[in-house]
């Protein structure tokens, strides 16, 4: 699908009869998608700054930040967003992750209660990159079809097609991420939004 601009006007003899058209038509596609990638760059700095607020006005904690993961979920046009805390494993005592609040778009079925998203490793199903991404500070981005093999098979147990994870650092430590996923389409985020939501993982440390 391309979007055009076309512009065409009639073709007459001299007695008036209409013979056909003419007229020019121009490829836009590029200009449209640079002008939906702003719009969504906009509106995600509007929901970071939003989200923000919440952090800072709220002083109930638990609530600031479920509203603050909803406010964020409808800016980026997620259909979920989390947040993970690292701990140690309860057995093994190696890296370990939990996902401590969630918000979700209908129908969306929430992530949170599956035992595979508690308590797990990292280094199970091969995340142990994620672990060290997350510890030099960078962020996981793509679509789950081009991740590791073992990564795919616990991704797509909850229908993830396309996911952005960011650290979230305390006093240069990994505390533990922020996620966004796609369920509905995949989906390539931009370096502004990786860019704009790893600064808003600065105010959820």
């Amino acid at each position: 699908m391309i979007w055009i601009s076309e512009s065409a006007h009639t073709v007459r003899d001299q007695d008036g009869t209409l013979l056909g058209y003419e007229g020019t038509v121009e490829d836009i596609t590029q200009r449209k998608q640079a002008e939906a990638a702003l719009h969504r760059r906009d509106c995600l700095l509007q929901g970071a700054t939003e989200a923000t607020s919440q952090l800072l006005t709220d002083p109930d904690y638990e609530t600031a930040i479920a509203r603050a993961l909803a406010t964020l979920g409808k800016a980026a046009d997620a259909d979920r967003v989390y947040i993970y805390q690292n701990h140690p494993h309860s057995e093994t005592q190696e890296p370990a992750m939990s996902m401590r609040y969630e918000w979700v778009r209908e129908p969306i079925t929430p992530s949170i209660s599956q035992p595979h998203w508690q308590d797990q490793p990292y280094s199970t199903f091969g995340m142990s990159r994620w672990h060290t991404a997350f510890s030099a500070g960078k962020s996981i981005n793509g679509l789950v079809r081009e991740f590791p093999l073992a990564e795919q098979e616990i991704l797509q147990r909850d229908g993830i097609q396309s996911i952005l994870m960011v650290p979230i650092l305390i006093n240069d430590q990994l505390w533990g991420y922020i996620g966004f996923d796609d369920c509905r389409s995949e989906r390539r985020w931009s370096k502004n939004e990786e860019a704009i939501l790893l600064a808003m993982a600065v105010s959820f440390g």
